[in-house]
């Protein structure tokens, strides 16, 4: 399925809408779906590629992307001119992340300083990488911040409460290029988009659980 189908087109064909209900859009009201498309026209994030994901707790929704989805946005935008990201700590300690997104349409930068104590959650990856991480919901406050036509409503997983975070737990590589014939694609990622929680990357398949039909064409497993 070509990439222009789902986020350049005004329309989408009723075999793309099928498969967004079933698998990206889960649980998605009518007027929900349409604004969740609305979001990936507007940033032009491909919701197959997982690039921008709909979650829904109970009555609550929230679009979300990763970090590299708002990098993508503002690269993309022609008064893009950077950013500068810094950690304070003390004694030790990690205390806070400030990150600065440059405009050169702007006089100032905007500037976003989050606190560790605010967002830290009880993960593997925040215990294992947490300045890291720390940053990523500075970069993430910041740049919504500098460009709040294409980034504003739109949170990143780092900021997001763990009732909406997709789950981190152990990830599985998968080479897929054998299957991936261009007429089996609605099929594959149907499947894949139905064991939840997977991102495709070209012929990559990246789950949070092992797929035990895929056994053959696990390449990584961190």
């Amino acid at each position: 399925m070509e990439e222009k189908n789902v986020v350049k087109q005004k329309t989408t064909n009723k075999e793309e809408e099928r498969l967004l209900l079933q698998t990206v859009a889960r649980g998605a009201t009518e007027l929900e779906f349409k604004m969740f498309l609305e979001f990936c026209r507007s940033t032009g994030l491909n919701p197959f590629k997982r690039e921008i994901w709909f979650i829904k707790n109970g009555n609550s929704v929230q679009i979300m992307t990763g970090i590299n989805g708002f990098l993508a946005i503002a690269n993309r935008h022609p008064e893009y001119d950077g950013m500068q990201v810094d950690i304070q700590e003390e004694d030790g300690k990690l205390i806070s992340a400030t990150a600065s997104v440059y405009r050169k349409d702007r006089k100032h930068p905007s500037t976003a300083k989050v606190f560790f104590n605010e967002y830290a959650k009880n993960s593997p990856i925040w215990k294992s990488m947490p300045k890291m991480m720390l940053q990523k919901v500075a970069k993430s406050v910041a740049l919504r911040e500098a460009f709040p036509q294409e980034l504003g409503g739109i949170y990143t997983q780092e900021e997001m409460p763990e009732e909406y975070s997709l789950k981190q737990t152990k990830i599985y590589h998968y080479d897929i290029s054998k299957y991936a014939e261009p007429e089996k694609v609605p099929e594959i990622l149907n499947y894949f988009y139905e064991k939840g929680g997977c991102t495709i990357d070209g012929s990559i398949v990246i789950t949070n659980e092992k797929i035990e039909k895929l056994k053959s064409c696990l390449i990584k497993e961190e």
